[in-house]
């Protein structure tokens, strides 16, 4: 398919709802980090808690987001490397807690940026991992010979995610959407954090940014409706990658600092309703285009 014009409707999506950076201010942090996911010592950033029941330790370019409960720890996505899954797991520690209360790994899709240690805490600590049967057929084919070689090793098959089922450790639930799109399996985790003890719905787009194929974005602008069939009342959004918040960081500074009377950066509604409009203004433009060069 020559998309070269179309492709051009899909650059904002990534970004998409975001402030650009005034001239003269350069480039913010969150692009920058993903412009320099090799650097193993830029991507070792803290841990933090962003709210009193969800943790950041992930690396500076991909997520990581640890869930406790009273009966243990829900990890969302397992970095883009083996040798990111120590500073994961410190990171766990340095927050407080213990890997081998690690219950479940839930992979939103099967990236190896978002796999790459889910296997070694599988087989450490004895945690469950879970994704959607389409996606675990093809992270279990990066098992390979050839190419896929060099790819991180898969986990082992635990749990398989399907559409509006339910997790739930203690007293917290987690549930998943299909969103099929970036990856034929990708999925959603809709859940609630809490901030002082008060409630917030969260969602995490899994897979939330289209890739350049005019059958899969068909996918993803489904997907994006269907979101926008499902956001009212989300009050948090949570990035699976930073840099499709540019003021991620900045948030994360403000958390770091705000007073306990002051609110938490992290919640705003409106900005993920405007990052849902637009993910799907980008794709219906890069349909319409791809379609007209035909």
């Amino acid at each position: 398919m020559a998309a070269g014009l179309a492709t051009v409707a899909l650059i904002g999506a990534y970004f998409a709802g975001q402030t650009a950076p005034a001239a003269g201010q350069g480039t913010d942090r969150a692009t920058l980090m993903a412009s320099e996911h090799d650097d193993l010592d830029v991507q070792r950033v803290p841990a933090f808690r962003a709210f009193d029941n969800l943790y950041y330790v992930g690396v500076g370019w991909v997520g990581a987001w640890l869930v406790t409960t009273a009966d243990g720890l829900i990890l969302i996505d397992a970095v883009d490397r083996p040798a990111h899954v120590d500073h994961l797991l410190d990171g766990v520690r340095n927050m407080g807690f213990d890997p081998r209360n690690i219950k479940y790994v839930i992979i939103t899709h099967a990236h190896p940026d978002h796999y790459a240690g889910a296997a070694r805490i599988q087989r450490e600590f004895g945690a469950q991992v879970a994704m959607s049967e389409a996606d675990w057929l093809i992270a279990e084919a990066s098992s390979g010979e050839g190419d896929a070689a060099s790819l991180p090793e898969a986990p082992r098959r635990d749990l398989v995610l399907r559409d509006g089922e339910k997790l739930t450790l203690g007293t917290t639930t987690l549930r998943f959407w299909s969103t099929p799109g970036h990856t034929i399996g990708a999925m959603s985790v809709d859940f609630t954090v809490f901030d002082h003890g008060q409630p917030y719905r969260a969602f995490l787009f899994g897979g939330g940014a289209a890739i350049d194929d005019v059958a899969a974005v068909e996918r993803f602008l489904a997907s994006v409706e269907k979101v926008e069939r499902l956001q009212d009342g989300v009050q948090v959004r949570v990035v699976s990658h930073p840099s499709m918040d540019r003021q991620f960081w900045d948030r994360r500074d403000r958390l770091l600092v705000r007073r306990r009377d002051e609110a938490n950066p992290m919640v705003d509604g409106g900005v993920f309703r405007s990052w849902i409009q637009t993910l799907k203004a980008s794709a219906a433009q890069y349909l319409e285009l791809a379609r007209g060069e035909r």
